[in-house]
């Protein structure tokens, strides 16, 4: 289930990013996920339905194409948790109160989208009301300079709680000419005055919706929203749009490794996804050992495949030490085609097979406490400690 939550989260990233390119892969590997030691039968149907809502996703033609079937995902992993008690989550964490007080201008507008969509994203797949509900209030109460609703009343920042209402009345969709103040914010073909609010009047939308299939569409407008802008604008997203993602047995890369045709060279457009890596394990000391395990499709001889499979493996070991990473916590090998993901009679599946994972061999495990409830036979975590704190 965790790695569900990790190739969805990693495709919604790449659409608020205004990356269509980096959306296919993570969906594709989310269409083909296996049921997982941790799911029982009666979340089949629903894994499924993801795998199809996953598929169709990932030939999107458009950011909005491929943020409609990820708002639909969301909106069935929530479902799902509903109706058979599954989904962990921290609700007292994706529902924090929002402070604007660090930050002013773009740079706060930009830190309050980015806890909006994390909080209506808890929201669709915990289901969780309280976070859906704080990020609705965040975007409602963006500051809009110069713009008036209909009732001339200025629509700057008001602070409202969660269930508040909507705005003072429909937002008035002539705004004033770009000032001094807010010409400096207008570049590209962007007019940030009417994103900001378009996304007031999403946030009102937001705190009104009743149904799963409203805040469905409301998101799915919002992550479009964001990666028009951020596309058109060229803006980087901090911390978001992440690639690497440690789960409990694999680092997981939502962006494959790119190499040359044929060959263990390293693409120069794969060296920030690698540098990411890096980042990843040496900031993770409990990860003792990971093996670097390269794959091939079916194309050409065995033995060749095999051969390229280990040297593309051994490159990417290579790459890894040049950024710091002890050479002793990393092993190489290549498996050829001998285990494939995915049928190599078409071009889509042995694209899938041409691959390098990353897979935990070795490291110290967090101690967990449950508590069983009698009832239903379900587990709740009590208490989760690292190595260094038992």
């Amino acid at each position: 289930m965790q790695l569900h939550f990790v190739y969805a989260t990693a495709a919604r990233d790449a659409v608020i990013a205004g990356r269509l390119d980096a959306v296919q892969q993570p969906l594709n590997a989310l269409a083909k996920a296996q049921p997982s030691s941790d799911l029982s039968n009666d979340w089949l149907p629903w894994l499924q339905d993801m795998q199809v809502t996953a598929q169709e996703g990932a030939r999107s033609n458009t950011l909005g194409q491929a943020a409609q079937s990820i708002a639909t995902l969301a909106t069935a992993c929530g479902e799902c948790h509903r109706t058979t008690g599954g989904g962990q989550h921290r609700a007292s964490d994706s529902a924090r109160s929002y402070s604007s007080e660090e930050k002013r201008g773009l740079a706060e507008k930009m830190a309050r989208h980015q806890f909006s969509a994390d909080a209506l994203w808890m929201g669709l797949v915990g289901p969780d009301h309280k976070a859906w509900s704080a990020g609705a209030a965040a975007l409602m109460n963006i500051s809009v300079p110069g713009l008036a609703d209909v009732h001339g009343v200025p629509a700057a920042e008001d602070r409202r709680a969660s269930g508040a209402g909507s705005l003072q009345g429909k937002v008035d969709p002539r705004l004033p000419a770009a000032d001094a103040a807010t010409a400096e914010a207008q570049r590209g073909n962007v007019d940030l005055d009417v994103a900001m609010r378009d996304l007031r009047e999403l946030g009102a939308r937001a705190d009104q919706a009743k149904t799963a299939r409203e805040k469905q569409v409301i998101y799915a407008q919002l992550i479009t929203r964001c990666g028009d802008c951020h596309s058109a604008l060229k803006l980087a997203i901090p911390g978001k749009h992440r690639r690497v993602e440690i789960t409990a047995d694999k680092l997981v890369i939502t962006e494959k490794i790119q190499f040359d045709f044929d060959t263990a060279t390293i693409k120069p457009e794969s060296y920030p996804l690698l540098q990411e890596i890096a980042e990843a394990i040496n900031s993770n000391p409990r990860l003792h050992k990971i093996s670097i395990e390269g794959h091939t499709d079916s194309a050409g001889e065995a033995a060749y495949n095999l051969k390229l499979s280990k040297n593309r493996a051994a490159a990417v070991l290579q790459h890894l030490t040049q950024q710091a990473v002890d050479a002793q916590r990393l092993t190489a090998t290549g498996f050829g085609e001998e285990r494939p993901i995915a049928s190599n009679d078409d071009a889509e599946g042995m694209e899938a097979n041409r691959r390098v994972e990353l897979i935990i061999i070795e490291q110290d495990m967090p101690k967990r406490t449950y508590e069983i409830d009698p009832a239903t036979r379900r587990g709740q975590l009590l208490d989760e400690r690292s190595p260094q704190q038992q």
